[in-house]
């Protein structure tokens, strides 16, 4: 917006960063010529793990096939999976570098559409935001959609909930450029192993009804991680070794 000369502010709910909020994603290859643009794939590379191909297993060790991980017009394209956390401070880094101005504690409660098509956001400090144009960049359970868009469908639950962290070892080696996956008996399970010996992993297992945020959130982290043993007790020894080396929240 800044390079079209549109002058842009960010609203940020949250009442501050978080260096320890989310885990990791998958920045494809596309997403990765966006940032390239904007003069920050250099830094993704460097801090991220570059990820080219997708190999699938079977929970008793079995290889299912592979999947490429790169632009679909540009097989030497790659993408960069990185912790959110990592690609949240690049890119906000920069949008204040550039004199991008970035409010926390923002959190919208109303939007005001004036004759004019003029826009204003009401915040719930009681401060308000004027503008051109308003850009609802606030997730699945988005409050800005609900304000334009009251009667559009509601997010459905898919019956999956995921975990995961981040872990040290010394006895998996690394995957360079690649990303591995099991089809476990009970539970699915994702991992790559950088070359300082981290490990980034995910799993997603069954989760009958619709589990409220609330109790997900008040399960303690010793009783998540025994359930998550359990889950894949017959699968591949290295995958409950990788959750009993992981540690904090």
């Amino acid at each position: 917006l800044q390079r079209a000369g549109i002058e842009a502010e960010i609203y940020e709910a949250q009442p501050a960063t978080d260096d320890q909020a989310g885990s990791f994603l998958n920045v494809a290859a596309n997403g990765m010529d966006v940032l390239t643009t904007l003069g920050l794939g250099d830094q993704l590379f460097a801090e991220g793990f570059p990820c080219s191909r997708m190999i699938m297993w079977s929970s008793n060790g079995k290889r299912l096939g592979e999947v490429l991980n790169a632009g679909a017009q540009d097989p030497d394209a790659t993408s960069v999976i990185i912790k959110r956390t990592v690609l949240h401070r690049i890119v906000r880094n920069e949008a204040m570098r550039q004199g991008i101005k970035i409010a926390f504690d923002k959190r919208l409660t109303d939007i005001h559409v004036a004759a004019d098509q003029r826009v204003t956001a009401n915040f719930a400090d009681g401060t308000t935001a004027t503008g051109d144009l308003l850009i609802g960049c606030d997730g699945i359970h988005s409050r800005t959609r609900q304000f334009v868009l009251p009667d559009a469908p509601a997010p459905v639950y898919t019956g999956l909930v995921s975990a995961g962290g981040f872990a040290q070892s010394k006895n998996l080696a690394p995957t360079p450029y690649t990303q591995h996956f099991v089809f476990g008996k009970r539970a699915f399970f994702g991992y790559l192993v950088k070359p300082d010996g981290e490990i980034y992993w995910f799993e997603n297992h069954d989760v009958p009804g619709e589990p409220r945020r609330s109790e997900l959130a008040a399960i303690a982290q010793a009783e998540w991680r025994e359930k998550l043993l359990n889950l894949h007790r017959d699968d591949q020894p290295f995958i409950n070794d990788i959750m009993r080396t992981t540690e904090g929240e």
